[in-house]
């Protein structure tokens, strides 16, 4: 659940970074990163190429989010890092701690057939929606290998946007 909260608000903060140009990550080079960060990525994404590496200031510190706004930037401070990948029709940002464990993938796709499941749900609050062609993927990662996703997808319902967040097995999360 910890890592589930600390991805979750990761996310939010790299999202609201880009929607309100406030920066929440910082650039950093590959030799600033710790080097369990990038052989975890060299090892977890075979295939995709590294955009760019960020350091992002939030901290886990007894159950707490801990958030750090550090002007003197020096990458050694953070233990979280986002990691900009790139591959075949696909963009994804994935977040590790300073250990070098994936906590969180948010992943960009396009014109990509989601699960029945998910599909089945959307149809079934709105049937006569149609789905945009951007959806979005987000997976949380947890120590002991189990995984949760969620389907972001934007729909149009009698004139309207809707955005529906849904997880793997069907369920409405909001929407």
């Amino acid at each position: 659940m910890k890592k589930l909260a600390l991805g979750l608000l990761i996310m939010s903060l790299t999202s609201s970074a880009f929607a309100q140009n406030v920066l929440f990550t910082a650039k950093v080079k590959e030799d600033k990163v710790p080097s369990e960060v990038v052989t975890a990525v060299e090892k977890d994404f075979k295939g995709y190429s590294v955009v760019d590496y960020s350091a992002v200031p939030v901290t886990m510190v007894d159950d707490k989010v801990v958030i750090t706004s550090n002007t003197d930037f020096d990458p050694s401070d953070y233990d979280s890092y986002q990691v900009s990948l790139a591959g075949k029709n696909t963009k994804m940002n994935a977040y590790y701690d300073a250990d070098g464990n994936l906590t969180s993938t948010y992943e960009s796709i396009k014109n990509k057939d989601l699960p029945i499941a998910v599909e089945r749900a959307i149809y079934k609050k709105y049937p006569t929606a149609k789905l945009e062609e951007d959806r979005y993927v987000s997976t949380y990662y947890t120590k002991d290998g189990k995984t949760e996703v969620h389907y972001h997808v934007k729909i149009m319902n009698n004139g309207k946007s809707h955005r529906m967040y849904i997880d793997g097995n069907g369920n409405i999360l909001r929407g």
